[in-house]
Parts: structure tokens; C-alpha cells; sequence
């Protein structure tokens, strides 16, 4: 992740796992640097599921501004090409007030493609992959991994049998183009935001940040997370759509439809959560570009200094 600091307008992004306190941290910067806050969580730009997705609560949305949060239905996509358009008008709005743009979340995909850019893979004709669906049924997964692999061998090595939904992807762009998605990722990255990252990351110790999400947890049930889950449900959404892949909401549908009980669906949700918050933890370590990494909220509000000084440095 290269990162050409020279006479660019400066954008801090702040990544951290699950639960670890990057809203509370975003929020103390925002008020301190003159910033506001964009939205870099994939779940949390969905409409009417607040508390499963520790959306920042009204109280926090009035304590500094935020961007790009609780605006999209949930069955509605959002591509990673249409997140950094978005971003980049955020970005371009924010800058041209003569403010401070915070990236804050926890999808690292998403600040990837901010900072790396993304492959220029045309967008998935959705009539074509309905007929490949068709064509290869799920009940026999080979046969379109063969399909995949006559058209595009690199991407079946990487693809497991029964990853059916990257491979009917994969076997659409071919059947679109005539051109292998690995062809596609191959070439040069586009898009990047042309910016000076100021990269800050939050990871508090495994211990704490488990205890952390138990936490959370417990607020979130307190606050009514069934409820909100059944609401979901009456208003016609299903676990199978885009905006509600999120932790907990597949186990909290079963639930509610009597195929689990209540502490089974709580013990799904954590366990998933604190494998989710451990991924996270791994991609800060070993793909995200960060310049300063704080244990807590306290240390990044004590280490403000430092920040300030990154937002003023010219050059590296």
C-alpha cells in the first residue's frame, strides 16, 4: 500500500476488530481535528437493524457528524465500486468544508480498495447468473467447478467446490466477456483515493476484547435485539438478503422460527462474533497499513499529539 504523502489533502482512516471502542475513538477525534465521520462497515449502512449492527446510537450520531450510515434497505447490494464512489464524494464534500475525513470501520475489504484501488471487473449481469444457476444446480457442485475450471482455471484453484456463489461468479464474467475473472484481478489495480492515509488502528488485548463483546452482547439483548430481529422479519426481509449477512441475524431468524433455542442462537452469535473480531485482528497485522496502534480509546485521545503531527507533515 504505497502511499505518496506530498502535497495531498490528508484522510485518517481508523480500522479495528469488532467491540473494540472505534466509535467512541472516532468521535473524540472528530470533535478534537474538525472531523467528520465516514462510515467504512459494511453492515452498518442498513436501514431498521440498528442494535444488531452496534450502530453508533443517537446520542453519538449528535456528537460529532457522520457520513454514509443508516441509509440503504437492507435488500438492497452495495458493490465495492459503489462504496468508493461514495466514499470519494464524502471524502470531496467534507475536504471542500475545510474538514477532517475520518474513515472509521471494521471492513478491511472496503479500506482496501480506498487505499489499493480495486480490479476493474465488470458488474454482474444478474439474468445471466440466474440461468447459471440454473444450469449447475446445487446439488451437484462439481460439475460447476468443472465449469469454471475449463474457463478459468487460476480462479477454480482458489475456489473450493462448494464455494458455489464465487464460482457462479466467476463462470458469469467469463460468460459476460469472454474473459477469465483471474485475467481481470491480474491487472492493475483503479480507483484508489488520491489522499495522504493518516492509518490509525485500535486493538485491544484478546482478553479484553473478548470480555468486550460479552459486553456488547448483553446490551444488545437488553436493548432489544429480538424484537428488532422479528421486526425485520415482518417487514418481509429474509437471512438471504445483501444487507442482512450480518453476525446473529441468521441464528436470530431460526430462533424466531422455533429451529433453535434462545441461549443456542446467543452462543452461535458470540462464538461468531469473537471469530469475526480474531480475522480482523489478523488483517490489521499483517495487511493494514497502520502508522500508530492504540490498546484503547484513552491511549489514542493521549497520543493526540502524535496524530497532530502526522496531519502535518508534508512528506515522509
Amino acid at each position: 500500500m504505497g502511499n505518496d504523502r506530498q502535497g495531498k489533502n490528508k484522510v485518517i482512516t481508523l480500522f479495528g476488530p469488532t467491540a473494540s471502542g472505534k466509535t467512541a475513538l472516532a468521535i473524540l477525534l472528530a470533535q478534537k481535528l474538525n472531523g467528520v465521520i465516514v462510515n467504512a462497515d459494511s453492515r452498518q449502512f442498513y436501514k431498521h437493524m440498528s442494535i444488531i449492527v452496534a450502530m453508533p446510537s443517537e446520542e453519538e450520531f449528535s456528537a460529532a457528524p457522520h457520513m454514509l450510515f443508516n441509509m440503504l434497505d437492507p435488500a438492497e447490494k452495495l458493490s465495492v465500486t459503489q462504496y468508493v464512489s461514495m466514499v470519494r464524494d464524502a471524502v470531496d464534500n467534507i475536504l471542500s468544508q475545510g474538514k477532517l475525513p475520518i474513515i472509521c470501520g471494521g471492513t478491511g475489504f472496503y479500506l482496501k480498495a480506498l487505499m489499493d484501488g480495486i480490479s476493474n471487473i465488470p458488474s454482474t449481469d444478474q439474468t445471466v447468473l440466474a440461468r447459471l444457476g440454473m444450469e449447475f444446480p446445487a446439488s451437484n457442485p462439481s460439475n460447476l467447478w468443472d465449469a469454471v475450471n475449463k474457463v478459468d482455471a487460476p480462479s477454480a484453484a482458489r475456489l473450493n467446490v462448494n464455494d458455489r456463489q464465487r464460482l457462479l461468479r466467476a463462470l458469469c464474467v467469463f460468460d459476460q466477456t469472454g474473459t477469465a475473472l483471474s485475467v481481470y484481478q491480474s491487472r492493475p489495480l483503479e480507483g484508489a483515493l488520491d489522499v495522504d492515509f493518516i492509518s490509525l488502528a485500535l486493538n485491544p488485548p484478546r482478553d479484553v476484547l473478548r470480555s468486550r463483546i460479552d459486553l456488547r452482547f448483553d446490551i444488545m439483548m437488553k436493548a432489544g435485539l429480538v424484537n428488532e430481529v422479528e421486526n425485520l422479519k415482518e417487514l418481509g426481509y429474509t437471512a438471504d438478503d445483501h444487507g442482512m449477512q450480518s453476525v446473529g441475524v441468521r441464528e436470530f431468524f431460526s430462533y424466531i422460527e422455533g429451529k433453535l433455542a434462545l441461549d443456542e442462537a446467543k452462543n452461535l452469535m458470540l462464538n461468531q462474533t469473537k471469530q469475526y473480531a480474531k480475522r480482523q485482528s489478523t488483517w490489521l497485522r499483517n495487511q493494514y497499513p497502520a502508522l500508530l496502534v492504540f490498546e484503547s480509546c484513552e491511549e489514542g485521545i493521549a497520543s493526540l499529539a502524535s496524530i497532530q503531527k502526522l496531519l502535518t507533515k508534508s512528506t515522509v
